[in-house]
């Protein structure tokens, strides 16, 4: 029999410890395998039991599991193989969630693309990652992704008959997604493929057939990131099954999950935080997701009270939405016992407003980032907000998944001198470095990257400065890569600065971080332009737009002089200078203060 909505929002939620034991019992050892025998095992033990909820229907592990089978099967018609990578665009539909599982199935690597992504950036991420196949939802929020794709691959819609892409040598195949039914010249339809592989599988089971085609330690997804030791453009951290699992497994038992955890989440698929602390670690312990498409802080409050979640994982930017936001209506919260607010630095307070707004008995900080499988520490469920908001946690317990190695963890964590590089005393503060069971082994097709981002002895650099406390606390206090994080997505400084150098009228350009109160930071950018040339900003906006997602673009944008720009002595643009002057030119001196982020450029 399910176990519904109703039963679950009604119980009293029992202790960690109590919670964490029930979990060890039922996993007394681990047993390494991939993320389809992990599923499988799920729909064996909860069967009946609400896997994905969402307003247009519930959907149960059992249910899910069939669908699964049937997408497999369908890929697998058209010639999708083992180790072939598949790129997917889409939103947090239920549909990416058995097309993920498929993949796993066949033993095929996931490529998640950002949805908000544009020309340019589409065009590095497909190249680069030598897709085959692409999975592609033709609109969403009012953009339509089929003419991006037809202006940058005019051989998608001829079914690539008269041989490869020229722009994408690799792709074979394009599997259009449409809600409304739409079908595309050249493309295979995804409801079709579907009804194929339901079709061919009757009778069958597609998961046992195609199991043998991977293994645990085998690649199961490429995930797009911003390197650790620099800026740039993003490259894809290749995520093992056995990573992922892990660490999913550690994150259950982190945070202490109950049976049945109804998780509630609008952050994307294309992020670990989603994948991981959403999804996957819901599967030991029987839970449901519930689906948000984009966050909406009032819709927000109503999926709480009509799918009765008992869990909510936000970034910082949602959370001070949700606590600007004026409901229309009480609601009730009730059903909800924890939540997670993690993604990005936090302003001080908000953890403890926002678990005093939901009225949830466990508020959770946590640190990590897509090489290491998501999150690698979380705070205690029992820790207070305040503990919350000075600390991003301790390593996370793992159980039977640990190593003794690693003192009984997944992985472990030192602090070393920016400038010697040499280790460092907790309490001190420095680069954190970490090495274990579910680090990266390094990023796809870029063995010279994957080389510096690794010290001796195989301590990855994170690009991250804080202070590891004795009580194995850690304290993040700024960050030494030239990246920022707006709304819980990250830009690349760089990235942004070669797109606005393709501009016929811009000689120079940089773009620094400076605070905000609803994104906690946004992009500026100083532009000195060619001599005789004069431009707007709605021009540069309106330029940048059209080429990399909206939140790359910067909210401010200043021209300057030559004699404007300070430099180094080694006559490099000086960013820590240019920072502050936008933030005291943008009056922002006193948020600056109040974020741990800035520390550095007021020192």
């Amino acid at each position: 029999m399910a176990l519904g909505a109703e039963g679950i929002g009604q119980r009293e939620m029992i202790a960690p410890k109590e919670r964490v034991e029930a979990i060890l019992r039922r996993y007394p050892s681990w047993e390494s395998k991939t993320l389809g025998e992990c599923f499988e095992e799920a729909v064996s033990s909860y069967g009946d039991r609400e896997f994905i909820w969402t307003r247009q229907g519930v959907m149960t592990y059992r249910e899910a599991s069939e669908k699964v089978d049937w997408i497999a099967a369908g890929l697998e018609r058209i010639g999708v193989s083992a180790r072939e990578r598949v790129a997917v665009v889409m939103a947090n539909y239920p549909e990416q969630i058995l097309i993920r599982l498929a993949l796993a199935m066949l033993g095929s690597v996931c490529v998640p693309i950002n949805f908000r992504f544009r020309s340019r950036e589409w065009r590095h991420l497909l190249r680069e990652s030598e897709a085959s196949t692409l999975i592609l939802m033709d609109r969403f929020d009012r953009f339509d992704y089929m003419g991006l794709l037809k202006e940058l691959c005019p051989e998608a819609s001829e079914g690539f008959c008269r041989g490869p892409s020229e722009t994408f040598p690799h792709l074979k195949r394009v599997i259009s997604f449409s809600l409304e039914g739409l079908r595309y010249e050249g493309m295979f339809d995804f409801w079709d493929l579907t009804e194929i592989g339901r079709k061919a599988s009757m009778g069958l089971s597609v998961s046992r057939g195609v199991r043998s085609k991977a293994c645990a330690d085998d690649v199961c997804e490429i995930l797009y990131t911003y390197p650790s030791w620099d800026g740039g453009r993003p490259r894809g951290a290749l995520i093992t099954h056995d990573m992922l699992l892990r660490s999913s497994f550690a994150t259950a038992l982190s945070r202490a999950y109950p049976d049945g955890r109804r998780v509630l989440f609008s952050v994307p698929f294309y992020h670990v935080y989603a994948g991981i602390e959403g999804l996957v670690s819901s599967f030991f312990v029987g839970g449901a997701v519930v689906l948000q498409l984009k966050f909406d802080p009032e819709e927000t409050l109503e999926l709480i009270e009509a799918a009765r979640a008992t869990d909510l994982l936000l970034v910082p930017t949602m959370a001070i939405s949700l606590l600007r936001h004026r409901p229309k209506r009480g609601y009730d919260l009730s059903s909800l016992k924890c939540a997670m607010c993690a993604g990005q630095a936090a302003p001080p307070g908000l953890l403890a407003r926002l678990k005093e707004f939901l009225g949830v008995e466990e508020i959770t900080n946590a640190y990590g980032m897509t090489e290491v499988a998501a999150s690698a520490m979380h705070t205690a469920p029992e820790d207070p907000p305040e503990r919350a908001e000075r600390f991003v946690g301790r390593i996370k317990p793992a159980g039977p998944s640990g190593s003794p190695l690693f003192q009984g963890k997944q992985m472990e964590y030192k602090g070393v001198d920016l400038e010697t590089g040499e280790d460092l005393p907790p309490g001190r503060e420095g680069e954190w470095v970490c090495r274990g069971l579910t680090v990266t082994p390094g990023f796809w097709g870029r063995p010279e990257e994957t080389r510096a981002s690794f010290l001796q002895d195989g301590w990855f650099r994170t690009g991250d400065l804080g202070i590891i406390h004795p009580d194995g606390y850690f304290e993040l206090t700024g960050r030494c890569k030239n990246v920022y994080r707006i709304g819980g997505e990250t830009v690349s400084p760089q990235e942004v600065e070669e797109v606005l150098l393709e501009h016929p009228k811009v000689e120079e350009a940089c773009v620094v971080a400076v605070p905000d109160e609803l994104f906690i930071e946004v992009g500026m950018a100083f532009l000195r332009l060619r001599q005789g040339q004069e431009a707007t900003k709605h021009e540069i906006v309106d330029f940048l737009k059209a080429r990399i997602a909206r939140y790359k673009v910067p909210s401010y944008v200043r021209f300057v002089t030559e004699e404007d720009l300070p430099r180094d002595p080694s006559g490099r643009l000086d960013r820590e200078a240019l920072t502050r002057r936008g933030i005291e030119e943008n009056g922002l001196l006193e948020l600056a203060k109040s974020l741990g982020s800035y520390r550095t450029v007021f020192s």
